[in-house]
């Protein structure tokens, strides 16, 4: 077989390469993307006020959190002399390959030599080339490598001498529906979050902390925007498939995603501004009503 593509679907998890790779797994299946509704409902915030500094992340967003999936880990030092021949072999055995510490400048993603990850998910020996999928540019999606470039990369002198590429295989499972007693729970925990420390905030709470990081500077503001935007997405989803199973109208999707497109409108640049603080503290308001109406409706739900 001279050409394999793995199947890969628009990733919910576009912020870093391997949250990514949790996504497109996800969208390999039906059951992989309601899993994801309904396990990442959360998202944390991190302030360490002393370096000025913070993140804001998705639980349950990399690859190995996901249920059915089987995962083999493979020292690339090992593989040095058949690296090409394994690939493509578990490439053709429906295997997604996730590799971590590659030199970046072989890849074209950099002048510099840093460290890249990304997942493997195709390969053409008539053009010489890998598909991968990742950032690039600063934008996630899918390119092409040549194979020797890929090499080159990850056996590089700069490379991390003890990376590894990882096998991740959909684990084919019964389909199943949205699991409402699980999102029940998870949704009154996003609404009324415990206090865990005082520099780290969880759910609905997330929004009254934003104000405190607008004077630390704009350095993780992509990433802000990015996790934001994530999350909503998955919310927004959630909201649509929920409604369908319980069987209501389309109120509360359209609503939710209003007003995702009316703060999409301010940009990346504008995210963490203090103008843009109140039209935040709007989302965080109407988010509330929205997601308790939703919450009533799956307690009521026969």
């Amino acid at each position: 077989m001279n050409q394999v593509e793995l199947p890969v679907k628009a990733s919910y998890l576009t912020y870093s390469n391997c949250a990514g790779a949790a996504g497109v797994l996800a969208n390999v299946k039906r059951y992989g993307t309601y899993w994801f509704i309904d396990h990442c409902v959360e998202w944390v915030l991190k302030i360490d006020h002393t370096a000025k500094s913070y993140t804001l992340s998705i639980p349950y967003s990399s690859p190995w959190d996901l249920s059915y999936t089987s995962e083999e880990a493979i020292r690339c030092l090992f593989i040095k002399r058949c690296f090409h021949k394994l690939v493509k072999r578990l490439l053709g055995s429906f295997y997604y390959l996730y590799f971590w510490g590659a030199d970046r400048f072989y890849l074209g993603n950099n002048d510099s030599h840093e460290m890249e990850d990304g997942l493997i998910a195709g390969y053409d020996d008539d053009c010489g080339t890998y598909t991968i999928v990742g950032r690039k540019a600063g934008v996630y999606g899918r390119y092409k490598v040549s194979q020797d470039a890929l090499y080159r990369a990850i056996y590089s002198d700069y490379a991390d001498d003890k990376n590894v590429i990882h096998a991740f295989r959909i684990i084919d499972i019964s389909e199943s529906v949205l699991d409402l007693k699980m999102l029940e729970n998870k949704l009154f925990a996003y609404l009324y979050p415990k206090t865990q420390n005082e520099n780290v905030y969880t759910g609905i709470e997330v929004y009254n902390h934003f104000p405190a990081i607008f004077d630390y500077g704009f350095a993780s503001q992509a990433q802000i925007y990015d996790v934001f935007y994530a999350h909503k997405a998955i919310m927004l989803d959630r909201i649509k498939k929920i409604e369908d199973h319980i069987i209501c109208g389309p109120e509360w999707y359209m609503r939710y995603n209003r007003l995702i497109e009316k703060l999409q409108m301010v940009g990346d640049k504008d995210f963490l501004s203090r103008r843009n603080q109140q039209l935040l503290m709007e989302f965080q308001a109407e988010e509330f009503a929205i997601l308790t109406n939703l919450l009533n409706g799956i307690r009521h739900h026969d």
